[in-house]
């Protein structure tokens, strides 16, 4: 069975999707691992709808921290599993721009339409209405594996896993206190309480 790691920011100076297609491209069957902060939308929805058009069974294993359009690739899977104390976070896409006042505007609206996108990724996926998942974006959401469950984003929980991600927690509005845990951030724990 093949295996991917998605262990990088998406996009950027990390995981591309076109790299992606090309690992699983002939392949049957493959497991993919997730440990990632998200990253770009664009080349997170590619990477997304190669793994959902793939012709094999597609495993996906959260095993520390799918946040973000990292959310949306676990998505992608016929069986999506997260570790016991691994994380997913849903959140409104954001972006940096400088420009003027008509580019700025134009810059919401396309945000806006990226939202639609998220929304229709996420309630093509699950079991939750476009009114529930619109206000888990608003909200910055952080689920553990056994919320997750819950609300029918996965199908199932693995054992412990002991650390996550490599992550700018700087990023993140709300990032949970079991989140600073996992990644022993002791110095921002004290200075987020």
């Amino acid at each position: 069975m093949k295996k991917i790691y998605l262990y990088d920011q998406i996009g950027g100076t990390g995981t591309q999707a076109l790299d992606v297609i090309k690992e699983i491209a002939g392949e049957g069957d493959i497991d993919v691992h997730i440990n990632s902060g998200g990253g770009s939308v664009s080349q997170g929805i590619a990477i997304y709808n190669s793994l959902k058009q793939h012709p094999g069974t597609v495993n996906v294993y959260i095993d520390g921290l799918a946040a973000s359009i990292a959310s949306i690739i676990a998505l992608a899977g016929d069986t999506i599993t997260m570790a016991e104390g691994s994380l997913l976070m849903v959140h409104l896409p954001w972006t940096q721009i400088s420009g003027n006042a008509t580019d700025l505007r134009k810059e919401a609206e396309v945000l806006d339409q990226h939202k639609e996108t998220l929304i229709d990724i996420y309630a093509i996926n699950s079991p939750l209405s476009r009114d529930e998942i619109e206000a888990m974006l608003s909200k910055e959401t952080w689920l553990t594996a056994e919320e997750a469950l819950e609300l029918g984003l996965i199908t199932a929980i693995a054992g412990e896993l002991k650390q996550a991600a490599s992550v700018n927690i700087e990023s993140f509005n709300n990032a949970p206190n079991e989140l600073l845990a996992i990644l022993d951030l002791n110095d921002y724990q004290e200075i987020k309480q």
